[in-house]
């Protein structure tokens, strides 16, 4: 089996996407909620392992570059 390119995938907890993209656990609980005003439809969706809720790591990185990509204006050359 060749695993070049190959890198594992990584789970995070909700405490550590919160301390990733600086927001409370609750403020992640509300973009995730779609009755929510802050709801998010763009936020990865979690997954869950027991009683643990989960994001894959590279869907959170995706989503925080989307946001900066977003808030900065494009510059032309």
């Amino acid at each position: 089996m060749n695993n070049a390119g190959w890198a594992p995938t990584r789970a995070l907890t909700i405490k550590a996407v919160a301390e990733r993209i600086g927001r409370s656990r609750a403020s992640i609980y509300e973009m995730m909620d779609k009755k929510s005003p802050r709801f998010d439809a763009t936020f990865p969706k979690p997954f869950k392992i027991g009683i643990k809720t989960l994001f894959v790591e590279s869907e959170i990185e995706t989503y925080l570059r989307a946001k900066i990509a977003q808030s900065r204006p494009a510059t032309a050359n």
